[in-house]
């Protein structure tokens, strides 16, 4: 269902699609595991197996804006990054599925 390997900004990130590890400390309210994240010190993303196809796809896009985010050294830069990311995420998750893009490659 996911690719195995996404490349962002000439980076080859590897694509996880695991159980992972409930939160701890960090467990929020509205969710009490972890839906993905990106392991940017060894360029992979790990997307949680335990959600619906659309959630999965959608965390995918969001793990992948962390990484757009890093590789461009916003990340560093911004004390929002996650806020941002979220926005962003949920617009260009609605905009690839919704469009053709296949222009691009050819």
């Amino acid at each position: 269902m996911l690719p195995k390997k996404i490349k962002i900004a000439g980076v080859n990130y590897k694509v996880d699609l695991k159980e992972l590890t409930p939160l701890s400390e960090l467990e929020r309210e509205d969710c009490n595991f972890q839906m993905g994240w990106c392991i940017k010190a060894i360029t992979t993303i790990e997307v949680n197996n335990a959600m619906s196809k659309q959630k999965i796809k959608q965390t995918l896009i969001h793990e992948m804006v962390h990484a757009l985010m890093h590789e461009s050294g916003l990340d560093s830069e911004l004390e929002n990054e996650e806020e941002i990311t979220n926005r962003l995420s949920l617009v260009l998750y609605q905009t690839l599925k919704d469009n053709d893009f296949t222009f691009i490659r050819k």
